[in-house]
């Protein structure tokens, strides 16, 4: 008897986590536990709404919504959702285990990257967290994001939790610029030269609010210094208004997970805030998801447009580790652009990994070639280092890129 009951309730733990979205609609929740139970970050509204869900018939959707904000108050690496069997038939325990870094003090490399033609990016930060509270502060030498390869110091402080649904930061950056040869000819061909600056910093605060459970709002300034190269040695101002929106929505179904993450950033620089530069930069970008036991699909969009006369580390690129991998940004974008269109299908199997990327950057006037490019690379976990080999997709000798990206 003893082995028949043992036996029926392990057969019933394992139908209450394989089963769908609909069977486990058939549950009710009995109790909601945070582990570990001390998490003064969480505000009273983040509480009241775990509360509610008690005595309620389970709802995946909800949970899912519970987890992402649980995530976002407390800043946690990470928050994991499990469902532990209830006292009573027909009742569950949701258990939300937060994932806090144990260490006030730690070093951090967000980015490290090696590409065939642009060598090696990356970057490395000294980090402490207290009480809610994040320092930190680190070194860049960055090839790839930009037209010129950026080096320096950057620091930064985040508040998370502050009222419950705000989020303040602040960042301070200090980069000198190295331009490469291609680079300094092309723009001396398209009139640009004079944009060419030996060093940048900035300064720029921002705040965050979140509006209802899956979108974010962020407002803030950003406060820029270039010493310019020619005609003269000089410094000129680049203020510009930052605002950004983020919509995130996760959904789960029996073994089958899906997220949607879109978002647009708009940078508005003018007259009015004392700035030498008058531009407006907008930019989008959308990323779904679906995992499925080991296989994976995603597919990625991302554009921009760029008005006025901007700094050129405000021009888009293409032909680097993130848009047109295979191609060389040296190549194809050697003095950015105003204009940007891409796209990406991705298909991930355990290890294994294929790509298939298109789209290109342009100017106003210019015709609108789209490329494409292919590859394959091996994915050591979802945050595991990624070894990928790109091929650009155009008549004649291929010329692979090998890229090598290490996510911490």
């Amino acid at each position: 008897m003893r082995y028949r009951a043992l036996v029926a309730a392990i057969l019933a733990t394992l139908a209450l986590h394989a089963g769908s979205s609909n069977i486990n609609s058939r549950y009710t929740v009995e109790n909601v536990e945070i582990v570990p139970a001390r998490q003064p970050s969480i505000s009273s509204r983040l509480k009241t709404d775990i509360t509610r869900i008690v005595g309620q018939r389970l709802d995946q959707s909800v949970i899912d919504s519970l987890r992402d904000r649980l995530k976002f108050e407390t800043g946690a690496r990470n928050v994991i959702q499990m469902l532990v069997r209830g006292g009573t038939p027909n009742a569950v325990k949701v258990v939300f285990q937060v994932e806090r870094r144990e260490r006030r003090y730690d070093i951090e490399i967000p980015k490290l990257l090696y590409h065939t033609r642009q060598g090696v990016s990356g970057q490395a930060d000294g980090v402490m967290n207290i009480n809610g509270h994040r320092l930190a502060a680190g070194y860049v030498n960055d090839g790839d994001q930009s037209v010129e390869r950026f080096s320096g110091l950057r620091a930064s402080y985040e508040k998370r939790n502050v009222g419950g649904r705000y989020r303040f930061r602040i960042e301070f950056q200090n980069y000198w610029s190295q331009w490469s040869t291609p680079a300094r000819q092309s723009l001396a061909a398209a009139g640009l030269a004079p944009g060419l600056y030996r060093s940048r910093w900035a300064i720029e605060p921002e705040a965050a609010v979140q509006l209802g459970n899956s979108l974010v709002y962020s407002f803030g300034v950003s406060v820029q210094s270039l010493q310019m190269q020619f005609p003269a040695a000089r410094t000129e101002a680049a203020n510009a208004v930052i605002q950004s929106l983020r919509f995130h929505r996760r959904w789960r179904a029996a073994d089958t997970t899906q997220i949607f993450d879109a978002g647009y950033r708009l940078h508005a620089a003018t007259t009015f805030l004392a700035s030498d530069f008058a531009y407006t930069r907008h930019s989008w970008d959308a990323r779904y998801r679906v995992r499925r036991g080991n296989h994976e699909m995603m597919l990625a969009f991302n554009a921009g447009t760029l008005g006025g006369r901007g700094p050129l580390h405000e021009r888009f690129v293409a032909g680097n580790s993130t848009c047109l991998r295979g191609w060389d940004k040296y190549e194809i974008t050697p003095a950015g652009k105003t204009h940007l269109a891409a796209g990406t299908v991705e298909y991930t199997y355990k290890l294994f990994q294929a790509f298939y990327d298109m789209g290109n950057a342009w100017n106003p006037g210019e015709a609108l070639t789209v490329r494409h490019s292919l590859g394959a690379g091996i994915r050591a976990g979802a945050r595991g280092p990624v070894l990928s080999l790109a091929f650009p997709a155009r008549a004649g000798r291929l010329t692979p890129i090998f890229l090598t990206t290490l996510n911490f």
